[in-house]
């Protein structure tokens, strides 16, 4: 019996009664509880348990301190202690009308749970384990790490059941992580099965991103499959999660490549506008709708068109397309050039084909800009 499971049974039975913290203060008001239900063999049950559960702390061997009972049965009590170090450990000793007959089986015990948990030692018939780490249920887990933590439930049962035994339900502080990985330090071996352990692992666990990995979880929290079945599901769950990954990993992939030459391809289109700048100089357009002569003139930088305050059509390392587009179609339908007109003819052809090309690698641009 563990204090948990105490707690949660009562509940059951009584779901709006308020069960105190302290061990003694419980056990009276499970006994007002027994009292009002005179023969009930639960309520004696539970009432026992109580009884059992608010005992005083044992000393302890090996220098470690007793701190809270994690589990009681008819001849054993198991505790957390720390030890002079402050290291944590979990400890189970015998009760003090153990028989010798009592204090075998904890012996016993020993043996069996040898391979299974860690660090395992023995002193009197008093077994005790380290527990680094953090409890499961105070633990922060990375949604990268369910996956690691649900291979470990399942391999650490699968050598429990080799072993012909079995974790039973686990106390919060049994079932621990250290340096990410799962540890099951359980000192009460019960008959081989898994549901207790998958039910306290899966509770856990931080939601997932919907995938098979997802649904096998949630199929746990709705069933109690066979830990054997549960494996091969889990097995299964994994290959489909990573051939949706490889699909993902190669889209992305072609995704990543495509933008590579896009991006190469842009920054190139950049780099021909800025190399290539205007040619210098001014040359005559031909007549706006009031019959001014017009004009288009280049720094190198900057170009400007029109009659009398002209217009600049490029400037700052940009076209302002509007204005471009209204100069060349200027100079498309001008019949003739201003008799007189001061500038170079072929300077306003030059600039002609320069703003054309540069309109067009413009575009080109703006294309791959929103691509």
């Amino acid at each position: 019996m563990t204090p948990g499971l105490l707690r949660h049974t009562l509940a059951h039975l009584a779901p709006d009664a308020s069960w105190p913290d302290e061990p003694e203060a419980l056990l009276a008001a499970i006994e007002r509880h027994a009292d009002a239900h005179p023969g009930d063999a639960v309520w004696t049950q539970l009432l026992l348990a109580a009884n059992d559960l608010a005992v005083e702390a044992p000393e302890l061997p090996g220098g470690l301190r007793a701190r809270e009972l994690v589990r009681v049965d008819p001849y054993s009590t198991t505790w957390t202690a720390l030890d002079a170090d402050g290291g944590h450990w979990l400890v189970r000793t015998p009760r003090p009308d153990a028989t010798p007959v009592h204090r075998r089986i904890l012996e016993r015990d020993r043996r069996g749970l040898a391979g299974l948990v860690a660090g395992l030692t023995s002193d009197d018939a008093t077994l005790a384990a380290p527990a680094p780490g953090t409890p499961l249920e105070e633990a922060s887990i990375p949604q990268g790490d369910v996956v690691r933590v649900l291979a470990d439930a399942l391999g650490l049962l699968a050598r429990w059941r080799e072993a012909g035994l079995g974790p039973g339900v686990p106390h919060p502080e049994e079932l621990r992580i250290h340096d990410g990985r799962l540890r099951i330090v359980s000192l009460t071996p019960s008959t081989p099965g898994g549901t207790g352990l998958f039910d306290a692992v899966v509770r856990m666990l931080p939601a997932m991103p919907e995938g098979p990995v997802e649904r096998f979880v949630e199929g746990l929290r709705a069933l109690e499959p066979d830990p054997a079945e549960a494996r091969a599901l889990f097995q299964r769950a994994l290959a489909e999660a990573l051939g949706q990954h490889a699909v993902d990993l190669r889209r992305r992939h072609v995704l990543a490549a495509a933008n590579d030459r896009r991006g190469r391809l842009h920054r190139a289109v950049g780099a021909l506008a800025r190399t290539l700048q205007p040619p210098s100089g001014r040359g005559p357009i031909g007549y706006d709708l009031e019959g001014r002569a017009t004009h288009v003139a280049s720094d190198g930088e900057t170009v400007t068109w029109g009659a009398g305050a002209a217009v600049p059509l490029f400037a700052d390392g940009d076209f302002d397309a509007p204005e471009a587009r209204r100069f060349l179609r200027a100079c498309a339908t001008s019949p003739t050039r201003p008799e007189g007109a001061d500038g170079d003819p072929a300077v306003t052809d030059a600039l002609g084909r320069w703003v054309s090309a540069g309109l067009k690698l413009r575009t080109v641009r703006l294309l791959l800009e929103k691509a």
